[in-house]
């Protein structure tokens, strides 16, 4: 529930902070006000977090399993799963660039895809979680 709700905040930061490009920004200290619309293309955090993605040939190449954000609350990357990556003290994954995911409409369903197939994502260095760190560190 709490990782959902981080992951939650982390992805309406980042919307929110594209939306805020267009509009008066604040100085430190000031308070932000709550918008008064939605910002224009913005998604639930739902259609990203643990979603299958897809190559171009539609071919799932793994799950978004975490988002990593960074000091300023942007989603820098995720933590993509891909079969087979499971390890004995929890999960495992490799880190893709948040830009590399994109979202597209196919016959009324949304689904999430990449320029990478599974092979080349298996190819990649392997990052484990390490619970006594609460960080993501390389296999």
């Amino acid at each position: 529930m709490l990782r959902g709700l981080t992951f939650a905040v982390a992805v309406a930061a980042t919307v929110i902070g594209a939306a805020s490009a267009q509009t008066t920004t604040t100085s430190v200290g000031e308070t932000a006000q709550p918008l008064t619309a939605l910002p224009q293309d913005a998604t639930t955090v739902t259609n990203w977090l643990e979603q299958n993605v897809y190559d171009h040939s539609d071919k799932m190449v793994g799950e978004i399993a975490e988002a990593l954000v960074n000091k300023n609350g942007r989603i820098e990357a995720f933590i993509m799963s891909i079969g087979g990556l499971v390890g004995p003290d929890g999960k495992m994954g490799v880190v893709i660039p948040f830009s590399a995911v994109s979202r597209i409409e196919k016959n009324g369903k949304w689904f999430l895809t990449m320029d990478s197939n599974k092979d080349a994502l298996r190819a990649s260095t392997v990052f484990k979680f390490d619970r006594a760190k609460k960080t993501w560190i390389p296999e």
